[in-house]
């Protein structure tokens, strides 16, 4: 069986994950497939997001910390789907060095208007 690693930008928590990654790992399993998400900014994240509450350093520390383990483990997959980004405010070449295996970049349309973008 092949296996995939999904990165996602958020937890399940986020309709964004779900949709962009979440809902394939069925039809991914009967092609043969088997797809393991992992988020950079997980449900604790999104949680206090959405409470309103002050984000810990602690939780965003947790954060990195999973998602570079999620990186060093990389070579028992055989691909992966990069949904956002890896890290954000990171540029595109230096993702590009840290995903040592096959990759499909997978963004929304409007990704770039989380970025503080307003039309003049």
């Amino acid at each position: 069986m092949k296996r995939v690693l999904g990165l996602a930008l958020y937890g399940s928590l986020a309709a964004s994950t779900r949709y962009r990654l979440m809902q394939y790992e069925e039809s991914f399993k009967h092609a043969g497939l088997y797809m393991e998400v992992f988020s950079l900014l997980g449900d604790d994240y999104l949680e206090s997001r959405f409470a309103e509450k002050k984000v810990s350093w602690a939780v965003i520390a947790k954060s990195v910390s999973r998602r570079l383990v999620s990186l060093l483990d990389q070579s028992k997959y055989d691909c992966a789907i990069l949904y956002g980004e890896l890290f954000p405010f990171s540029p595109g070449l230096i993702e590009s060095k840290l995903i040592r295996i096959p990759f499909v970049y997978d963004f929304d349309d409007a990704f770039f208007l989380r970025y503080g973008h307003q039309d003049s």
